[in-house]
């Protein structure tokens, strides 16, 4: 049997014990992940970022082995979607799945926030960066779409009108305008 009658050995005794007890608590853990994880958007069910997360949840389940629930939380320039996370526990199983607006935008349009979009989050993955669309459009289109207005921005000498843009405004409205 160990004497433990010195200072020094206890100390060393119960270190070890505590170590012990350290390490059979982490070994009892469950890994990460054993329950479900909930995705949560700012937008409504359909927009073009929940589409994305839907697919992309679909092979995170499979790939993780649990389950992903998508729940959108739309409204307030996505800061009512922010705060719910901001505000769940931070333990991998709320995580928060959104654009600019929210951390980029949002501090700047909006007199005050109820979350950090700094402090209050850890980014983890991208999943996608904007792209850039170019689209054709005829004099003719513009015309028919916008009447007399067109003709300002329309020098007479083209024949084909190109507009760029990575967001989904002007050239989506032109489109459906022009498709009627």
């Amino acid at each position: 049997m160990i004497s433990l009658s010195t200072p020094r050995l206890r100390a060393i005794a119960a270190s070890a014990l505590v170590l012990a007890g350290l390490a059979s608590a982490a070994y009892a853990q469950a890994p990460y992940p054993n329950r479900t994880i909930t995705l949560v958007l700012p937008f409504a069910a359909g927009s073009g970022t929940d589409t994305t997360t839907r697919i992309i949840s679909q092979h995170l389940g499979i790939a993780l082995g649990v389950g992903i629930v998508i729940d959108n939380k739309p409204g307030a320039n996505g800061m009512i979607a922010a705060t719910y996370v901001a505000r769940a526990a931070p333990d991998g199983y709320t995580l928060f799945v959104t654009t600019n607006t929210t951390h980029s935008a949002n501090p700047y349009l909006l007199k005050t926030l109820t979350y950090d979009p700094v402090k209050d989050f850890t980014p983890i993955a991208r999943t996608g960066g904007p792209g850039q669309v170019e689209n054709l459009y005829t004099r003719a289109m513009l015309e028919e779409a916008f009447g007399d207005l067109a003709l300002v921005e329309i020098r007479e000498h083209d024949s084909i009108i190109r507009e760029g843009s990575g967001h989904n405004g002007m050239s989506a409205l032109i489109d459906l305008v022009a498709r009627k």
